[in-house]
């Protein structure tokens, strides 16, 4: 989604999802490789390994903070 992003539009852009989540009461998904922007913009991640999922739970449990 934000690969072709330089890191500040990136991160633009993920915070205007952000507010709009929190405004208009959305759910997003967010599929990346990118495991920061993952711990850092979600509530509730799915792990996969070749297509099936293999955890599924808070972030914060299955990707403690990476700051």
């Amino acid at each position: 989604m934000t690969s072709a992003l330089d890191p500040s539009t990136a991160a633009a852009v993920l915070d205007l999802l952000t507010g709009l989540r929190a405004t208009r009461r959305l759910t997003l998904v967010l599929v990346s490789h990118e495991l920061d922007l993952v711990a850092a913009y979600t509530d509730t991640v799915h792990i996969l390994a070749a297509g099936r999922v293999t955890a599924s739970g808070p972030t914060g449990r299955l990707l403690p903070a990476r700051r």
